[in-house]
């Protein structure tokens, strides 16, 4: 049924009366007329004068038309099917996919129609209408009832769904628990439990755990856990691959009474670069499935610590904070030489030795007047002949007539030498705000760098110098010095960061429980640190995929950084992927995120290991590269737990008004489903047609004027 209503801007009595007029005019004009004509023709384009003054002034009290339409809704019911791995597997004397293709077909979907409209959905990680039971394919790699619940309400909300039918498992291997959505929903949920609730016989590698990272030349510990379920008396090699080659076997023996049967292996790495280690099981006769019996992990090979060497003019809390945090890193191996007195350290001699082994140097309120001309000569060579990097921090006892002999590796200078002291602040250089060596790629933000504790420099004048990046000024409480703080520069590859103040320990001391600013420190130096060390700084292109292992569902996603040699960010770059795998090969661009940043994903992958590369230009000229592995569908969770989740199953019909069965008491429940009083739905659809913005009426408006003009031109009338 179908209703409508028409209403005005203004008053509906005062436009009756102006279309009153408007009509009783319109006859008035064509009463008399020259020539005189018929009156059919005088009534005709009377009336024609008269629509036409009505329509105008409808548009002027801006009427709208308002549709009112009822309709009955029949109630439905939507089915979900799973539609992942685990379905392959055995459901009594038949798999448990088979169980799906026989029930839900067109024929069998008939029994539904009496009552119920059913709408079929697969699910995995989302639901997906589904137009015919045939089209699944039972691949999804991960389980996700939550979403695939909250997915079927927003399909739906125009559909008088009644009821849902769940039909899997119910073990879930991603997202959250889904009772809170089942609940939401709002209608009964009947849940059709699919595979045995006890265990059957299997093998499989249950965990594989060991860093991420690791250093070269050191041993990687990897920690195994071989689930038993079922065998006894038999034995099974358990092999380690490293890049699909063995290098190591163990034999176990099972026993039944022992599930979880842990191992232990260890690997020498030599090299460095990404590696892929594998743990593989064997298979035996009965088992349930052969797909669970390998889990892979990559791991990323740095080289091994890297060697620094601070020197520090005095002892001083900076220099016992900054040795603190550099040996409890890990990544670095650190020598100290502390000034003691004229040309001696508290460590001893300085070897040659130990000085062409540095990869990075650290001055803290170095050189003071206690130090040689002979030490400083001997880092200026080693300086021009290795490019070294340097981080210098400030103090009160710098000898700036000895630093001149290192001013070529500084990215400052200064004048107006004076050792009276100042308590400052720190202010962020906004233009650099980005850059990682204040930012920490995005650990550290503008905020905690304003939050600072004060710390100190000399009145001594500094002056950024040209080919360096001023990344932070001093403040003193609210007015800004104009004097740089925070520098670096990059110069003939040697890079070099200074911080000209000191005191940098009180930003730990004095954080006053705020925790960013406590972690401020350690995250600071270490970043910077390793921004000096590493070779991946050197690159003005890092891309990654966002993980190492994928599942075959899913897309493939990188992300990128791309900046220039002073470590500003690029938004002007393309940044090119090339995924390989033997003779497959695709490419594809990251989209611009801004500030350098870049992102992208590729799908439709088949399991396997993958290399890609990543070329980054500059309109026709390269500026970088990168290149590293990926995975998917090595580590297949749905095969982890080979049981039904009748528990689940059962919570998520209670709470919600339904009932559990199991496969071989399906046909009851269809009974009692159909049986359940589901009610038709009223549904009331309203919309509104503003007239004054129709483009029918000023069409029909101007039609009426030609019609008039048309008829009063053939007549001859004036």
């Amino acid at each position: 049924m179908t209703s409508f209503h028409l209403s005005t801007s203004g008053n509906i009595v005062l436009l009756i009366a102006f279309v009153l007029i408007a009509i009783i005019g319109a006859f008035i004009f064509y009463r008399f007329t020259l020539p005189p004509v018929p009156n059919s023709k005088r009534i005709f384009l009377a009336t024609l004068r008269s629509l036409v003054l009505c329509l105008l002034l409808l548009l002027l009290f801006e009427p709208i038309l308002s549709l009112v339409k009822t309709f009955q809704q029949e109630p439905s019911i939507a089915i979900l099917l799973d539609n992942s791995l685990s379905m392959t597997l055995p459901n009594g004397t038949q798999l448990r996919k088979d169980f799906i293709k026989e029930n839900f077909s067109e024929e069998q979907l008939k029994k539904f129609s009496s009552r119920l409209s059913p709408k079929l959905f697969s699910f995995e990680q989302k639901a997906n209408e589904l137009r015919a039971i045939d089209s699944m394919q039972f691949n999804g790699e991960l389980t996700n009832i939550a979403q695939s619940i909250s997915d079927v309400k927003k399909k739906m909300l125009a559909q008088n769904v009644q009821a849902l039918l769940l039909v899997s498992d119910g073990n879930v291997t991603e997202g959250v628990n889904p009772l809170y959505e089942a609940e939401e929903l709002g209608i009964p949920i009947y849940t059709v439990g699919l595979g045995d609730t006890l265990e059957q016989k299997d093998i499989l590698v249950s965990k594989l755990v060991t860093n991420n990272v690791a250093y070269a030349e050191t041993k990687l510990p990897l920690d195994v856990s071989i689930r038993n379920i079922g065998f006894e008396n038999q034995n099974v090699q358990v092999s380690l691959l490293e890049n699909g080659k063995q290098i190591e076997q163990k034999i176990i023996s099972l026993k039944k009474e022992q599930r979880e049967i842990p191992l232990s292996f260890s690997v020498e790495l030599k090299n460095e670069g990404v590696k892929k280690f594998s743990v593989n099981v064997s298979s035996l006769k009965g088992e349930l499935t052969t797909s669970n019996n390998l889990q892979n992990v990559f791991v990323n090979v740095l080289k091994s610590k890297t060697p620094i060497v601070l020197f520090a003019g005095t002892p001083t809390p900076d220099v016992a904070v900054i040795r603190q945090l550099l040996n409890e890193d890990g990544h670095f191996a650190l020598q100290t030489f502390v000034q003691k007195k004229q040309n001696e350290f508290y460590e001893g001699v300085i070897s040659q030795k130990i000085l062409d082994s540095a990869e990075c140097f650290i001055f803290v309120n170095f050189p003071s007047n206690a130090t040689s001309s002979q030490t400083i000569q001997q880092l200026v060579e080693l300086f021009q002949r290795k490019q070294s990097p340097l981080f210098f921090l400030g103090g009160k006892s710098v000898d700036y007539n000895k630093l001149k002999m290192l001013q070529s590796v500084l990215p400052f200078g200064w004048n107006s030498v004076s050792g009276n002291e100042l308590e400052i602040l720190c202010e962020l250089e906004n233009q650099h705000s980005a850059n990682v060596l204040v930012s920490a790629s995005g650990a550290i933000s503008s905020s905690t760098w304003g939050s600072l504790p004060p710390i100190f420099k000399t009145q001594t004048i500094f002056e950024a110098k040209v080919q360096s990046d001023v990344l932070a000024y001093s403040r003193l409480q609210n007015v800004s010095l104009g004097e740089p703080l925070l520098m670096s520069h990059i110069l003939n590859r040697q890079r070099t960061v200074a911080f000209v103040g000191y005191g940098i320990f009180r930003w730990q001391l004095m954080s006053g429980g705020n925790s960013s600013v406590q972690n401020f420190l350690p995250t600071f130096f270490t970043n910077a640190i390793r921004w000096l060390t590493s070779n991946e700084s050197d690159k003005p292109i890092r891309v990654t995929p966002t993980k190492q292992i994928f599942s075959g569902s899913e897309a493939i996603e990188f992300s990128g950084v791309v900046s220039n040699e002073q470590l500003q960010p690029l938004d002007d770059a393309d940044v090119e992927i090339t995924v390989m795998k033997e003779n497959f090969s695709r490419s594809f661009i990251l989209q611009n995120i801004g500030s350098g940043r870049y992102n992208g994903s590729l799908d439709d992958f088949d399991a396997g290991d993958y290399s890609y590369s990543a070329k980054v230009k500059r309109g026709d000229v390269q500026i970088g590269e990168d290149k590293g592995k990926f995975s998917v569908g090595s580590l297949i969770v749905e095969f982890l737990k080979t049981t039904m989740d009748k528990q689940l199953l059962e919570q998520l019909a209670f709470k919600t008004g339904g009932e559990f069965a199991t496969s071989e008491n399906y046909s009851s429940l269809l009974e009692k489903i159909l049986t359940r009083n589901f009610e038709t739905k009223e549904n009331i659809q309203r919309s509104e047609i503003e007239l004054w913005h129709w483009q029918y009426i000023l069409f029909g408006i101007i039609l009426l004027f030609a019609v008039e003009w048309f008829v009063r031109r053939r007549s001859g009338m004036l």
